[in-house]
């Protein structure tokens, strides 16, 4: 009986350590995350414009352009219930696909859609 009081014991020391070990893993990834970020979008010292250095394009804030595939948009008019925020999967002739971070589908007319700039 002893035994396997002490093996229940070991098992939960075991997750309890996995669990501090997750922890800290989740915390450094959310700090790489972070870093990618910061290091992928700069300022354009002459421009002062933002500047995606993996596309190598000079992306100015106040100009319009049209959507595209991966883009973060906001939902003008969300249904009720429904989030208002996604990204771009698919774009058709006269509607845009946005997949939800719950991973829902909405379909909206490309003027009720407006980029989302994160800051």
């Amino acid at each position: 009986m002893q035994n396997s009081t002490d093996e229940i014991q070991e098992l939960i020391k075991q997750l309890k350590d996995l669990q501090l070990q997750q922890t800290d893993i989740l915390a450094r990834l959310e700090r790489a995350r972070a870093q990618e970020t910061d290091t992928r979008v700069g300022v354009d010292e002459g421009t002062n414009r933002p500047v995606d250095h993996h596309v190598t394009q000079i992306v100015p804030i106040d100009e319009e352009r049209d959507f595209a595939i991966g883009d973060r948009v906001r939902i003008v008019n969300p249904n009720r219930f429904q989030t208002d925020k996604g990204i771009i999967t698919k774009i058709g002739h006269s509607r845009i696909t946005v997949q939800t971070r719950s991973g829902g589908k909405i379909q909206r007319a490309p003027k009720n859609l407006v980029l989302d700039i994160q800051k």
